[in-house]
């Protein structure tokens, strides 16, 4: 369960990046949020919702990636500057004058992207 839709794509997007994989977004509204694999034949999604009657989100579907990885990933498209900013809150607050080269390298190795 997820406070908030925001909350649940960062949990995607994370999960996501730890399997070397990328989704897309297929279905995104104030109620529903699906997410699909972009390697064409392959079926892994995930499936959040609110219920109704409910403020939280639910995850009820997660069909599992059956695609090959070509090559490890260097760069990650779902990698956001906001996910990074999220992801790293306290570090930024915590030391205001931090150059983008910090991140940079911190990026690398936590996540191992460029």
């Amino acid at each position: 369960m997820f406070d908030t839709k925001k909350k649940l794509k960062y949990a995607v997007i994370k999960w996501d990046m730890s399997t070397q994989r990328v989704f897309r977004t297929h279905i995104s509204s104030p109620t529903n949020y699906t997410v699909k694999c972009v390697e064409t034949g392959c079926p892994a999604k995930v499936h959040g919702h609110v219920p109704k009657y409910d403020i939280h989100w639910v995850v009820t579907i997660v069909v599992p990636h059956n695609c090959v990885r070509k090559n490890l990933l260097v760069k990650h498209p779902n990698l956001t500057s906001s996910l990074i900013a999220q992801l790293m809150c306290t570090e930024i607050v915590e030391k205001k004058d931090m150059e983008a080269k910090h991140i940079q390298t911190v990026v690398k190795v936590r996540w191992n992207y460029v």
